[in-house]
């Protein structure tokens, strides 16, 4: 259940950077990089194929990095509008979840390793 809900979390996070890249270039934005964001979606669809295709721990330290840049470089967001407001901290408010979600889809598949080992 975790993983599937942080893989689809990975890809909604990922789909929200070119769109927000979109966001940037209309409002001409001085100092952004609309290109450079939209090239954040990859690392993201990354991180949610890795999930889906079952490398569990592979996949979440990719979107658990991830998630720890966009919270900890939220602060930093250059905001001019209402729109800028409510997108970014919708964005960090899910990057957030995923962070939470990777750690514990990591500590179930550490569990997971113990109590193989320990059956042995």
């Amino acid at each position: 259940m975790n993983t599937r809900t942080l893989t689809v979390l990975a890809v909604a996070l990922g789909l929200g950077n070119p769109i927000a890249a979109i966001i940037t270039s209309v409002e001409h934005a001085p100092d952004s990089e609309p290109v450079m964001l939209a090239l954040m979606l990859l690392p993201w669809l990354v991180g949610a194929e890795l999930l889906r295709h079952g490398r569990i721990t592979a996949g979440a330290v990719v979107v658990g990095l991830l998630s720890i840049l966009d919270v900890v470089s939220f602060p930093g967001w250059k905001r001019t509008s209402a729109l800028d407001w409510t997108t970014q901290s919708i964005t960090a408010l899910a990057a957030a979840v995923s962070l939470t979600l990777a750690v514990a889809v990591l500590m179930r598949a550490h569990h997971r390793t113990i109590a193989a080992g320990a059956a042995r």
